[in-house]
């Protein structure tokens, strides 16, 4: 499996403006290009900058801005052989994992405008998860509104 150089910058944000897919903490849902709502606080959408190892991104956010940016592939050959690749990348933009297993490595408690990052790999697909801070309110404000509806 191989990266191109520019696949593997798309990967690598810079720290100080830290950004997922060319996504920010601080973008309203208006700065997204919505395809469709997914559930509450939750949508599909096209982010700026697509890397090629990923067909699907899902957002959740809230008026507040974006919580986290999950990039899946359910399309690849092999999403073992896809996250070995992926994996070194982030360990140089973002260090050794704080967790990891074979087929999951999991970055948290990370400074900057990005707390947490997750990359998966699945019998059927391969996840990478950045979470940015406020992550936790709009995971809470989202279970919140999904129990009044019951």
């Amino acid at each position: 499996m191989r990266l191109t150089l520019a696949t593997l910058l798309c990967l690598m944000p810079v720290a100080a403006n830290a950004q997922a897919f060319g996504l920010r903490a601080d973008m309203s849902l208006n700065d997204l290009q919505v395809i469709e709502q997914n559930t509450v606080n939750s949508y599909w959408v096209d982010v700026p900058q697509p890397n090629e190892n990923f067909d699907r991104y899902l957002v959740t956010a809230t008026s507040a801005g974006v919580c986290t940016v999950i990039a899946s592939n359910m399309n690849a050959s092999s999403f073992i052989d896809l996250k070995q690749v992926l994996d070194p990348v982030l360990r140089r933009t973002y260090g050794e994992p704080t967790r990891e297993h074979e087929s999951a490595s999991l970055w948290e408690g990370l400074q900057g405008p990005v707390e947490a990052i997750f990359l998966a790999a699945y019998p059927d697909g391969l996840l990478l998860s950045y979470s940015f801070p406020g992550a936790a309110e709009c995971a809470a404000a989202r279970s919140v509104v999904d129990a009044t509806g019951l």
